[in-house]
């Protein structure tokens, strides 16, 4: 069974504290939380084809 990554709860748990309201998160909303413009969200980050991604995997990919 895999492990989670180091800083994958911290990550998870400041994400539902800055965004309660949605599970499956924009990329205006992750633009919000990391502050990172869209070229360097497309770089770093994996979205799916509607341009969304769950807390769950954006804690996953910002974790160490």
């Amino acid at each position: 069974m895999p492990r989670e990554k180091e800083g994958y709860r911290d990550n998870l748990e400041q994400l539902n504290r800055a965004i309660p309201e949605r599970e499956c998160l924009r990329k205006s909303d992750v633009k919000r939380f990391t502050g990172w413009d869209y070229k360097t969200m497309a770089k770093r980050l994996r979205f799916n084809a509607f341009g969304e991604i769950t807390k769950a995997d954006l804690a996953r990919q910002l974790s160490v």
